[in-house]
């Protein structure tokens, strides 16, 4: 015969590995054998159909949770292109400043340069970005854009290396007098609304082998695009 003992871990809802415990012919020898960790994948019937408990390990399909889900290089290409189209006021105005905005040359020249932005902080952002740092990333991002966009918005100013040396040497009285009532609209929208899209966001897991060979692609291609589009506009900045 043999003997079966199951062992439960974390919550002590269930088991999910057993130990078997066999004697050599069905007999007792007087002393046993070690008993033996066997892999039983179980599903608990009143659980979460996508949990599933392997031997000392639970694993949880987030996506059951999620509101939607994407690549990594998606979301690094579309949180790029919001950057560019909401983040950039002062930028555009000063960059259309004296254009026609009725010419076809005038929407030309924005779509690309708007191109080539988006294509050049893609490529930045997929060296540093993978499925565990690509949240925590752009939720810095998003944190310091909103408030910087705030402020240039207000003081019609651009943020150069300089004042954001003046910015770090700002004492906290002076800094509590940079945060009004009249911001925290501005704040829902630009940060906590991108922060609540980007908690409930599910990554797509890809397999090690295929990011390895696939991500190299995706900064060339963003390069190579962004390049191109200001190279086909490159006379307009003359």
């Amino acid at each position: 015969g043999h003997e079966q003992r199951a062992r439960g871990i974390g919550d002590g809802q269930g088991c999910i590995d057993r130990v078997e415990q066999r004697q050599p012919g069905g007999q007792g020898n007087g002393h046993g054998e070690a008993g033996s960790l066997v892999r039983y994948p179980y599903r608990f019937p009143n659980r979460d159909p996508a949990m599933t408990f392997t031997l000392r390990a639970r694993v949880r399909d987030d996506a059951a949770d999620a509101w939607f889900s994407l690549r990594t290089e998606v979301l690094v290409v579309l949180a790029s292109a919001a950057f560019t189209l909401a983040c950039n006021g002062l930028f555009w105005r000063a960059l259309l400043e004296g254009r026609d905005g009725a010419a076809p040359g005038t929407w030309l020249f924005i779509g690309a340069v708007g191109v080539a932005l988006t294509a050049l902080q893609s490529a930045l952002l997929l060296v540093v970005c993978n499925r565990w740092t690509v949240k925590p990333v752009l939720a810095v991002l998003v944190l310091g854009t909103a408030f910087a966009v705030y402020y240039m918005a207000r003081y019609g100013v651009y943020l150069d290396p300089s004042m954001l040396r003046n910015v770090l040497r700002t004492d906290v009285k002076e800094a509590s007098e940079l945060f009004t009532w009249g911001m925290v609209p501005h704040l829902l929208l630009y940060a906590v609304l991108p922060l609540v899209l980007l908690w409930k966001l599910h990554i797509k897991r890809t397999p090690m082998a295929r990011a390895v060979l696939v991500r190299p692609l995706w900064v060339a291609l963003a390069l190579a695009v962004g390049v191109g589009a200001l190279l086909s506009v490159f006379q307009d900045f003359g």
